[in-house]
């Protein structure tokens, strides 16, 4: 009777502990997105700064152009350990020279864990097996308009239809 219970114990543990590792099966990779060489000022907002603090509103902004990218990051040892560094800023500042811009708004960044590498059950108990991470960048490069610029530009636009 003794043996019995402890089978039934022992089944139900390694069941429990099956059914765990189903519901939790992800390898997965974390990284820090970084921009730490930028040549330019970046904002995720709509707006950004100038030299002397002050606020750039969008009305004094000229888009330019749009940078948007891809790239895979790596991990093992189920996230713990990031395999390499995912750094955008040498990307973002050719695309940047490229346009002529001064700056950087709008920057988003997306990522996706869901890649099927990360859905192996068995493989991913293992340390070493290497977890995935997709991060997408995307940003808008815009040019700084002269106040006085700007000024005439909103004169010789149309009033708003109400």
């Amino acid at each position: 009777m003794r043996t019995l219970t402890t089978l039934t114990t022992l089944t139900t543990l390694t069941a429990t502990l099956l059914l765990a590792i189903c519901l939790c099966n992800c390898a997965g990779a974390r990284h820090r997105v970084r921009f730490d060489s930028m040549k330019v000022p970046v904002s995720m907002s709509q707006s950004v700064l100038d030299q002397h603090g002050e606020i750039i509103p969008p009305e004094r902004q000229e888009v330019l152009g749009h940078f948007e990218t891809e790239v895979q990051g790596y991990g093992i040892m189920w996230t713990l350990a990031p395999l390499g560094k995912i750094d955008f800023s040498d990307q973002l500042n050719a695309r940047v020279a490229e346009l002529g811009g001064e700056a950087v708004v709008r920057l988003r960044c997306h990522l996706e864990r869901n890649v099927p590498t990360n859905s192996f059950l068995w493989i991913n108990m293992l340390p070493i097996w290497p977890g995935i991470v997709r991060v997408r960048v995307d940003a808008d490069i815009v040019r700084v308009v002269p106040q006085i610029e700007g000024r005439q530009r909103q004169k010789t636009q149309a009033p708003a239809v109400i």
